[in-house]
């Protein structure tokens, strides 16, 4: 193997390396963005609970 076709793989190695990044960035932001969808629906869900809560006390 030349230094011609060595110097070649490593170039396409570092593309394919760079490539493996981003995909990475990508899952992480996607399940922070899960994360953030979660929390929102807990938040909701433990609202209208309150709200119910409120509700039934007043017909009590």
């Amino acid at each position: 193997m030349g230094p011609y076709l060595l110097s070649a793989h490593l170039d396409r190695l570092t593309e394919i390396l760079d490539e493996a990044k981003t995909i990475k960035r990508g899952s992480s932001a996607a399940r922070r963005g899960i994360e953030q969808v979660d929390n929102g629906y807990e938040k909701l869900r433990a609202d209208a609970l309150a709200v119910i809560g409120e509700i039934t006390a007043g017909l009590n």
